[in-house]
This record gives structure tokens, sequence and C-alpha cells, in this order.
């Protein structure tokens, strides 16, 4: 009674590769939760800034991670033009650089909610 080469031990498919509509969903909740921050960090003391600035970084690296598992294309590109204004936006604070990844961030907010 071996194990198939295939289907070894935690290697099965799981609940979100069964159904990919549950990264889609998992995915509309984190960039929810990354707008919601950047739209509050230029209006946050400094103490807040950093606990936004937190939830944005973490809100970004699971969403890469779940847009590898889904290995759509085109999806890599949006999210590291998000990511690169994102961290211009956090260093420089200018107006161009939030608007940057306002708008990244709405690019991205529309493919996965249409």
């Amino acid at each position: 009674m071996g194990l198939d080469k295939e289907k070894k031990i935690g290697r099965g498919i799981g609940p979100k590769e069964a159904d990919p509509s549950l990264y889609y969903r998992d995915i509309r909740s984190k960039i929810e939760k990354f707008n919601k921050a950047l739209i509050s960090y230029p209006f946050a003391e400094p103490e807040e800034k950093q606990r936004l600035k937190g939830v944005m970084d973490e809100q970004l690296n699971v969403l890469e991670a779940d847009m590898a598992e889904l290995k759509r294309r085109g999806l890599h590109k949006y999210n590291g033009d998000l990511r690169k204004n994102y961290k211009v936006y956090i260093e420089t604070e200018s107006p161009e650089s939030y608007a940057a990844a306002v708008h990244d961030l709405s690019t991205f907010q529309e493919f996965f909610i249409s």
C-alpha cells in the first residue's frame, strides 16, 4: 500500500486549488485591507503610520503568494507596479506617488471585482 508519487501526504489538492474562487475572495479581502490602510496613511500620526505600513506590507506579501498560486498572466505586473509605487510613496509621501499607488490598487481591484 505505497503512496503514489503524485499523492504524497500533504501534497494533495488543497481547497483553494480545487476552487480558484476562494483565492479571488481572499485577494479581494486583502486588497480592501490594503486600500483602507493606504487611504488612512496620509492623515495618520507617526505611530499610526507605522501600524498602517505594517498592514500594507503584510497584505502585499500575502497577495503575492496568492497570485503566485493562481499563475494568472499579467497579475504579477500589477502587483509589481503596486509594490514599486507603494514603496516610493512610503519613502517620499509625495502626492504623485500616492496617486500612482492608488491607481495601481484600483487597476488591481478592477480585475478581481469584475
